[in-house]
């Protein structure tokens, strides 16, 4: 099973150094279970909290214990055909937790790869429903680019819905905007030819 969940993670959607200790956390896991190599094992909440809890014992910290969870729903997926998100709240909590160990070790001296969330004038500016949005980004260790693209189309819905927060808009505004989005282009070649004509 080790061998198959390592072909089927070539064309998950993960990074190579992820890929690589995928596997690394898988055999682990195994292991701690104590389940053999060429069977499928049982990925379920009870066995992956104690996995964590015995990891958290060694002094594993936070974001590994994130990778391992993130490894096992894909093992999930990959090898057990699961669809569910069973782990979904267990990979929540630990995003958060990786995320408080990386402030603090930024605090301890550490670097920081994205800009903090400041008070003062500039954050005034910007909406709350952005910066909470940022701080749950943050908190799951989201890249800082992919901050910025959701930040700025959650702007644009807002902007699009004439609203200061767009928080209380529902899935028919929403789709009403995808569509207008998708739609904006074909709009303007249709004037631009009528105006050829």
């Amino acid at each position: 099973m080790i061998e198959e969940f390592r072909q089927r993670l070539q064309k998950y959607p993960v990074g190579g150094d992820d890929r690589k200790w995928f596997v690394t956390w898988i055999i682990r896991y195994r292991q701690f279970g104590g389940y053999a190599s060429d069977a499928p094992f049982v990925v379920d909440r009870e066995s992956t909290i104690s996995f964590c809890q015995q990891l958290l014992g060694h002094g594993t910290p936070a974001w590994q214990r994130l990778q391992a969870v993130r490894c096992l729903i894909a093992y999930r997926q990959l090898v057990l055909g699961g669809v569910d998100d069973l782990l979904g709240d267990i990979r929540s909590k630990l995003a958060d937790r990786a995320a408080q160990e990386s402030v603090r070790g930024v605090a301890n001296g550490g670097t920081q790869s994205e800009p903090p969330i400041e008070d003062g004038p500039a954050a005034a500016q910007e909406p709350q429903f952005i910066t909470e949005l940022r701080r749950t980004m943050r908190r799951r260790r989201l890249k800082y680019d992919t901050e910025k693209a959701y930040t700025g189309w959650l702007v644009r819905f807002a902007r699009w819905a004439k609203v200061d927060d767009p928080s209380g808009l529902g899935e028919a505004e929403l789709r009403e905007f995808l569509t207008d989005v998708a739609v904006m282009p074909i709009r303007r070649m249709h004037r631009h030819i009528c105006r050829l004509c």
